[in-house]
């Protein structure tokens, strides 16, 4: 059987979609504090790992912008998840910092119910915690790897699993 091809529709691919500016994700913006009042995740709660910088504050901020309650995880750059959670408080939105190594599933558990006490509850998880290693095959040792992998595949299990059990 031949297979024709529709050339009158627009392949999936090529269907425009919305295009976001940089101001939709800017916490100071007015559309973000407009939406933050009635943003689609308005009374959620969510908690982010590693959160205090990069991708992970980037998740931070348009959570908060849709409306969320957001906890910041950090292990140890309490610095930037500070000024993170002063950055989205400054623009009207509710965030608070926590500190928690996620590669140690008592302490996850720990952060989960330090959440749930602050924020009256969990709705979303954005497990963005990781770590990677840059090294030659041969110098990875036994540590390099079960840092590496505590924190990117059992850190991501036993932070699902606690924040499910609070869900």
């Amino acid at each position: 059987p031949s297979t024709q091809i529709d050339a009158s529709r627009p392949l999936a691919s090529s269907v425009q979609r919305p295009r976001f500016q940089h101001n939709d994700f800017h916490p100071t913006s007015r559309k973000v504090t407009t939406m933050a009042a009635a943003g689609r995740l308005a009374g959620k709660r969510a908690l982010i790992t590693g959160g205090g910088r990069g991708i992970g504050a980037a998740i931070a901020r348009k959570l908060a912008a849709d409306g969320a309650e957001v906890a910041v995880n950090y292990v140890a750059d309490a610095g930037s998840a500070d000024a993170l959670v002063n950055e989205l408080t400054a623009a009207g939105h509710r965030a608070a910092a926590f500190q928690a190594d996620v590669s140690d599933p008592e302490q996850i558990e720990d952060l989960v119910a330090r959440v749930v006490a602050e924020f009256g509850g969990l709705d979303l998880l954005a497990s963005n915690a990781g770590v990677e290693y840059f090294g030659a095959l041969e110098s990875i040792t036994a540590a390099d790897f079960n840092r590496v992998f505590g924190i990117n595949v059992a850190g991501q299990l036993f932070a699902a699993q606690a924040a499910a059990a609070a869900m």
